[in-house]
């Protein structure tokens, strides 16, 4: 809908027509020199008479050379006219209040406008775009700033990251209740494949995530086979695989403790009689003893025990091998005989 307007068209009235008629008949073949009317279009249109006397209508619809209008528009009064008069189309006030009032423009329809430069930039928003500003009463960094400002922003409520992903090497850096130059950071080396942090269903004390001892709570770690031998340390665990490596079960064997007590066995074989006067036999321990050792137990063979005795020869014994010394309780011949024995020591 839109006033129309069009170039010197000036006519004479067909018919008479008094103050109510609504229907104005122009010369013949002169009504084409006026706009053409779509459903809602009008123009304003001036009546003229011999002694100059006025009236403004407003055309609302044109069929060839039969206006319909509505008539003493923009402050004129409806008047009769007779054959001849004119009817003219002239700048009015009302003509150019429905065009734009400079002083407070009102438009009922589509305003379709040329390329926008505003200085040197030139507006490309869309309409959609353009809309998105509705709304807005102030500067919208101000705006944006009161819900969310770029620079320390405040939230409140629940914030949705799940669709996020935070960059960097620190994403996290967590300032405690005094802004001072001190923060905690979360420092995250670069992935290499995808990995997952999960937080179970329980209350965490990270208060705990310390080095942990036998007098403080705290993360403990696995000590190396050396470590739980030694026993020196109270802050490593002991793995039963660790205890493990340093045991050896078999005929001859040993097993370290934590603190570094050792306990060793093993058997000495001997071939031929014992001399009258006694003999030594020699066997080596299954391991060297570091430091020292303070007792072995000799257990004689079964097939002999009523009438060989063994004794431990601690002069000629060393941390890495054991004497023997074997005599007989009862005359006879001892072949293939055996000293089986316990040490302990460190």
């Amino acid at each position: 809908m839109a006033s129309k307007v069009t170039n010197n068209a000036a006519t004479t009235l067909a018919g008479s027509i008094n103050t109510v008629v609504t229907t104005i008949n122009l010369a013949a073949g002169t009504g084409a020199m006026f706009p053409i009317l779509s459903a809602g279009d009008w123009f304003y249109g001036t009546l003229v008479d011999a002694l100059n006397n006025l009236e403004i209508v407003k055309v609302t619809a044109r069929a060839t050379d039969a206006l319909t209008v509505v008539r003493g528009q923009d402050g004129t009064t409806a008047r009769a006219y007779s054959v001849g008069d004119r009817f003219e189309l002239r700048p009015t006030a009302a003509l150019f209040n429905d065009k734009a009032d400079l002083s407070n423009p009102s438009f009922g329809t589509k305003i379709t406008t040329p390329a926008i430069t505003l200085g040197s930039t030139a507006l490309t928003a869309t309409g959609t775009e353009l809309n998105y500003v509705a709304g807005v009463t102030s500067a919208i960094q101000t705006q944006i700033n009161t819900k969310a400002p770029t620079a320390s922003p405040a939230f409140t409520g629940t914030v949705d990251l799940s669709a996020a992903t935070l960059k960097g090497g620190t994403p996290l850096v967590f300032e405690g209740a005094t802004i001072d130059a001190f923060k905690t950071s979360v420092v995250v080396t670069n992935p290499t494949a995808a990995r997952t942090v999960t937080i179970p269903d329980a209350n965490i004390d990270l208060t705990k995530v310390r080095s942990g001892s036998s007098s403080l709570d705290g993360v403990w770690r696995a000590g190396t086979n050396a470590e739980q031998l030694a026993g020196a340390l109270s802050t490593v665990l002991c793995t039963p695989a660790g205890l493990a490596s340093a045991m050896s079960l078999n005929t001859s064997g040993y097993y370290k403790f934590p603190g570094g007590l050792i306990i060793q066995w093993g058997n000495v074989l001997s071939s031929g009689d014992i001399p009258a006067g006694g003999t030594t036999v020699y066997g080596t321990f299954p391991i060297v003893f570091p430091g020292w050792f303070g007792c072995v137990i000799p257990v004689c063979d079964a097939a002999y025990d009523n009438n060989i005795l063994f004794s431990w020869n601690i002069g000629l014994t060393t941390t890495s091998t054991v004497a023997f010394s074997a005599r007989e309780i009862v005359s006879g011949v001892q072949t293939n005989w055996r000293v089986f024995y316990i040490a302990v020591g460190w």
